[in-house]
């Protein structure tokens, strides 16, 4: 996550909702930040080991959720799918 003068940090979201078979997390959106990368890294079908990179604008959404308004997480450019590294999630 990435906020307003401030370098990237990486966020530990602890509360957790379980709905069904979804599973739902929050925080306060004055912790989120302004921006946000997010990496999935996985074997693709037995495959080398890959990393898929999305980047966010966050946005404060219209809907409100049980603790104040929620965050819209914004696409801020195209995704890229990579061989993974030990290199940070930027």
């Amino acid at each position: 996550m990435k906020g307003p003068g401030v370098k990237a940090w990486p966020v530990q979201l602890s509360n957790r909702e379980v709905m069904g078979t979804s599973e739902m997390r929050y925080a306060s959106l004055n912790q989120l930040g302004t921006e946000a990368v997010v990496c999935f890294t996985a074997h693709a079908s037995g495959g080398p080991l890959m990393r898929m990179t999305k980047w966010y604008t966050v946005e404060t959404s219209s809907q409100p959720g049980p603790n104040g308004y929620t965050a819209a997480f914004v696409p801020s450019r195209e995704p890229t799918l990579a061989p993974a590294s030990d290199a940070p999630c930027e």
